[in-house]
């Protein structure tokens, strides 16, 4: 997984509360590296969510970057409608929402909302 532009101080927050003894790997090269890019909209979303919860997103990233194009259950699958081409990860009552971009490898990740507000407003 490789991380693009200033996105810093997420990776460490993020990083220090991963505990490799139950989590996944952080990124898995069996399908190939993903560049990882963060919207405004995703990174101003999870400014104040709780270390439990950015502990989760981490794990989500991770399973999104093993494979971000393959449907999982009710965990990952893709958006339809106006979203399409937009896929949704499900972290309890919150979806983190992404864009694979698999022709540049990149995964886009776009916003991260509660599930009662729906996908109104995506990436805004």
């Amino acid at each position: 997984m490789h991380w693009v532009g200033d996105f810093v101080d997420l990776r460490d927050h993020l990083l220090a509360v991963w505990d490799p003894s139950y989590c996944p790997p952080l990124y898995s090269r069996k399908l190939g590296d993903w560049t990882i890019g963060l919207s405004p909209a995703f990174r101003k979303a999870i400014g104040s969510v709780d270390k439990k919860l950015q502990g989760r997103i981490l794990e989500a990233i991770a399973g999104i970057c093993e494979d971000p194009l393959t449907a999982q259950g009710d965990t990952k699958k893709p958006l339809e409608g106006n979203l399409k081409g937009l896929w949704r990860y499900r972290i309890g009552e919150f979806r983190l929402i992404y864009r694979p971009e698999n022709a540049a490898s990149v995964v886009v990740l776009v916003d991260f909302v509660a599930r009662s507000a729906g996908y109104s407003g995506v990436g805004d």
